[in-house]
């Protein structure tokens, strides 16, 4: 129990690492483009999710889940680049609809704001479902 409350710690802390990089990349894109913001949103979600999953993939792999098994390092990492496009996909979709609805409420003065709020939104439900998939199809325990 005590090694399984280690790797969720650890997860947490690499997950909150990444979203530091994932949003100082996403309000960043959002600054630059000055877009409408529905598309904005999408672009600025991928590139900032794609840069944030290579420090990911790095950080569960050595530091979180402790996997060095060379023979399985190519099906870890296609497990890891197909849950990833998953999460992208659905992550693009759900941020889209949330700004878009979050849009609507007018209580945000910049699009920054709606954005930031958006993946607040978003970012634990994401979390939470990625540790499982993770554990389960990627960085699995030897038996």
């Amino acid at each position: 129990m005590k090694k399984e409350l280690q790797k969720i710690i650890r997860f947490f802390v690499s997950g909150a690492a990444s979203t530091v990089i994932d949003y100082s990349i996403h309000i960043l894109i959002v600054l630059i483009l000055n877009m409408d913001i529905k598309t904005e949103s999408i672009i600025a979600n991928s590139f900032a999710f794609t840069v944030s999953q290579v420090f990911s993939y790095i950080t569960y792999r050595k530091w979180v889940f402790n996997t060095s098994d060379k023979e399985k390092e190519h099906h870890m990492i296609m497990m890891y680049i197909f849950l990833t496009i998953l999460f992208l996909v659905l992550g693009s979709i759900s941020i889209w609809l949330v700004v878009y609805l979050i849009s609507k409420l007018n209580i945000f003065s910049s699009d920054v704001e709606i954005q930031v709020v958006g993946k607040a939104i978003l970012g634990p439900v994401l979390g939470i479902t990625s540790y499982y998939l993770y554990k389960k199809y990627v960085f699995k325990d030897k038996k």
